[in-house]
């Protein structure tokens, strides 16, 4: 009886030590803003002229950062002007997110969407995307 209580003491010593530590992944939840930032769009045709009078609407689900993020988008300008120039902002916003880390590994980064937004010529839609899509400056050919 005692020589196999010690077997099986031994053997759980031998497998408490040989497996390590337990290292699960974690949730981690976070919290941060994002600066004001604004995009600047130029809109010209195939010849390289400048488009005048492109309109946009940016949309987002309502009562999310999405949505007061749009809201700041459309009202900051209405159309291109006469350089094809078209510059949207906004005023920075709130943010939060998650994300799995077990060790140095992390994965699964979850944050809130951002707008989506649609520009319009002539009553159609030539230009469309999530604003996280956007560089600070973009060219856009208007095909007519």
């Amino acid at each position: 009886m005692l020589n196999r209580f010690l077997a099986v003491v031994l053997m759980f010593l031998v497998v408490a030590c040989t497996s390590g530590p337990t290292d699960r992944a974690t949730e981690v939840m976070w919290h941060g803003s994002s600066p004001a930032r604004q995009y600047s769009f130029v809109f010209v045709d195939s010849n390289k002229s400048p488009v005048r009078g492109v309109s946009f609407k940016c949309i987002g689900d309502e009562g999310t950062i999405a949505s007061n993020v749009a809201s700041d988008l459309n009202e900051s300008a209405t159309s291109s002007d006469s350089l094809g120039t078209l510059i949207i902002a906004h005023n920075g916003f709130q943010t939060h997110g998650t994300y799995m880390r077990k060790g140095d590994e992390h994965w699964g980064f979850n944050s809130p969407e951002l707008p989506q937004c649609e520009f319009y010529y002539q009553g159609r839609t030539i230009f469309s995307g999530k604003l996280k899509s956007f560089k600070a400056k973009e060219l856009v050919v208007v095909n007519e």
